[in-house]
């Protein structure tokens, strides 16, 4: 099944992905998490590639990283602290977390032989998926 997710011409895994903000998700308010903490709770995944990945979702205002703005975000470092989901996580996550629209997509993806979206792409299909999902419920 499609799972990959490019970044900066690396592959991830776009459930890695969607993992980590369900996670982030989960977090209360005004709780934080050093990064490096997150990441050992991804084990398979190394600690520059997380670094990079949390960078991306971060410089897209999916996660919030305390006292990190814009440029600075490509030097995050593992002891930075992630604050939360940001504007575009909070919404993205409506999105992702239904499992069964998930699916939808990663067979979507999977049929037409697309292997170089970003989860940023997938996000926006996910939405598609579910208005066509309110389409078909409203017009019966």
């Amino acid at each position: 099944m499609y799972q990959v997710f490019c970044l900066g011409g690396e592959k991830m895994n776009l459930n890695l992905v969607r993992n980590i903000l369900l996670r982030l998700d989960k977090m209360k308010v005004g709780e934080s998490i050093l990064i490096d903490d997150l990441n050992k709770e991804f084990e398979n995944v190394n600690s520059d590639d997380f670094l990079t990945l949390i960078s991306k979702l971060a410089s897209r205002y999916y996660v919030r990283i305390d006292g990190k703005w814009s440029h600075e975000l490509y030097n995050l470092e593992k002891y930075n602290k992630i604050l939360g989901l940001d504007k575009d996580g909070l919404e993205a996550i409506d999105y992702i977390k239904n499992d069964k629209i998930w699916e939808k997509v990663q067979n979507y993806l999977n049929e037409n032989d697309y292997n170089d979206f970003t989860i940023f792409t997938v996000v926006e299909l996910s939405k598609k998926i579910i208005n066509k999902e309110f389409e078909n419920i409203l017009n019966k």
